[in-house]
């Protein structure tokens, strides 16, 4: 399976079955080729496309941790107040749903 720049992200294999009257291995008609082909084709993109959400969640909490880094080393106190307002709200979501 290759992605969007061609660059292989996955495999897949198929193994040809036998003809249902003697048992000997056929090879897929070039119906079910082109069909297999366009399926992996979805799948590469579906992998491409996970690979670029967790890439942008990766990114967005680097982000987060260096604003959060710089106010602390700003201001102590307002970065602990950072720290702590997150605990607290879900201290308090935790609170209201029991």
């Amino acid at each position: 399976m290759k992605d969007h720049t061609g660059e292989v992200i996955g495999a897949l294999q198929l193994i040809n079955g036998p003809q249902e009257n003697d048992g000997k291995i056929i090879p897929f008609s070039k119906t079910v080729q082109k069909l297999v082909e366009s399926l992996a084709s979805q799948a590469a993109i579906a992998l491409s496309n996970q690979q670029l959400i967790n890439e942008q969640k990766n990114l967005l909490e680097s982000i987060i941790q260096l604003i959060a880094t710089a106010i602390d080393d700003k201001s102590p106190y307002t970065g602990e107040h950072c720290r702590r307002v997150p605990m607290l709200t879900m201290m308090l979501a935790n609170a209201a749903r029991t």
